[in-house]
């Protein structure tokens, strides 16, 4: 009987260490299933939020390029609409119109090309030795005249004791450049824009501040195909300010922005000093 008994036990005690594997396989499956659940989920939203950038980049793309090219088309029409025998005459403004509906067009497929290029860092960066101070003031009076025709008014606050960085000086002039653009773009005439450079111990530091309408969710800005909310005063693609990330942290800096509906924007970016 001790024997039977003896028996009976182990196998019991077998049967048990057996449940107790299966439950443990079970516990392990499911944990399991629920991860795989997860991250199809996690995939699917992102597979939608690509879905939704690509069919908003296509009307981004087909509006802002459709824009000029209407332009071009109504002025050839109306230039074809003269008797056959009559020479066409193409005024100076006319002329001037095309060739800026063609510069425009050409700008928007760079800043594609670009961003593709910064992202995928098939750009190479040509560093040298840059005032900060120096190419802010070479922007700016490059700029004079969209300022003028905008109305707007810039003051520069300029350290002059400010090291040199190491950077790309096209590149660095193109941040500024779209900073500036920016600025104007997305507001009425008569804008004021500040425009600063400053040092910390390891940085050097540049402003472009504006007293304009302002902008929501300032740092979204900065993602590729966001336009300014917030203000009638916004057009292009939405890539100027993600080229400005894209260059200005290819260099190892930080770029940002302060803004909110009718307070203004301040947008900065940092770039590292050079050793030594």
């Amino acid at each position: 009987m001790l024997e039977k008994l003896a028996t009976q036990v182990a196998i019991a005690m077998h049967q048990a260490n057996l449940y107790k594997q299966v439950c443990s396989l079970n516990c392990t499956l499911e944990q399991q299933v629920r991860e795989r659940t997860e991250q199809l989920q996690q995939r699917l939203a992102e597979l939608q939020e690509l879905s939704e950038l690509k069919d908003f980049f296509l009307q981004a793309v087909t509006h802002d390029l459709r824009t000029p090219i209407v332009g071009m088309q109504l002025l050839l029409n109306n230039l074809l609409d003269k008797p056959l025998e009559e020479a066409i005459a193409l005024p100076r403004a006319v002329v001037e119109r095309l060739r800026r509906s063609s510069g425009q067009q050409l700008a928007m497929l760079d800043r594609l090309l670009d961003s593709h290029a910064l992202e995928v860092g098939a750009a190479a960066l040509h560093c040298e030795a840059v005032g900060l101070s120096e190419l802010v003031g070479a922007v700016v009076s490059d700029f004079q005249p969209a300022l003028t025709q905008n109305e707007a008014t810039v003051e520069l606050q300029l350290a002059e004791d400010l090291p040199p960085v190491a950077a790309d000086p096209l590149q660095l002039r193109r941040v500024l450049e779209n900073l500036l653009t920016n600025a104007l773009k997305h507001n009425p005439p008569g804008l004021t824009i500040a425009v600063r450079t400053h040092r910390t111990a390891t940085h050097v530091h540049g402003e472009v501040i504006d007293d304009g309408v302002g902008l929501e969710d300032g740092e979204a800005l900065f993602e590729r195909y966001v336009r300014g909310k917030g203000s009638r005063y916004r057009a292009g693609l939405g890539l100027g300010l993600y080229l400005c990330r894209q260059i200005v942290e290819a260099h190892g800096g930080q770029i940002g922005a302060d803004s909110r509906p009718g307070a203004g924007a301040r947008f900065w970016f940092t770039l590292p000093l050079t050793d030594g």
